[in-house]
């Protein structure tokens, strides 16, 4: 991310604890590039989540909006998608809206026509 990684990096959280980074480096790969999957481990056991950090902003973007809530084949529990926090704090609403929810049309259009669920909810932050 040439600007700042931080808005290039996503935490996600709930994932199946038998999924290895490259299980997660596969579904979110379709999004764009990606510069590193880091699977969060105590020892050799994953603790169920990772950052996925994007080379581009945009593609970071869609993935959050489009993985969100998505399950792994044999899940019951969906993806928790957010934006780790910046400076030691967490994000605003506002900048958050302007990840997630700032989307153009055509991206909107392009996820939900490959069957993709959208999060329309309140964001926990």
């Amino acid at each position: 991310c040439p600007n700042n990684v931080d808005s290039c990096k996503l935490f996600v959280g709930c994932l199946p604890y038998s999924k290895s980074e490259q299980d997660v480096a596969e579904v979110f790969a379709p999004f764009g590039e990606l510069q590193e999957v880091a699977l969060m481990k105590a020892g050799e056991k994953s603790k169920g989540c990772a950052f996925v950090t994007f080379v581009d902003e945009r593609a970071a973007q869609t993935a959050a909006a489009a993985m969100a809530n998505f399950l792994f084949p044999g899940s019951n529990r969906g993806l928790n998608i957010v934006y780790p926090a910046v400076n030691g704090g967490n994000r605003t609403a506002a900048t958050a809206k302007k990840a997630i929810g700032g989307l153009p049309k055509h991206a909107l259009d392009a996820l939900s026509s490959q069957g993709c669920k959208l999060f329309g909810g309140r964001l926990p932050f």
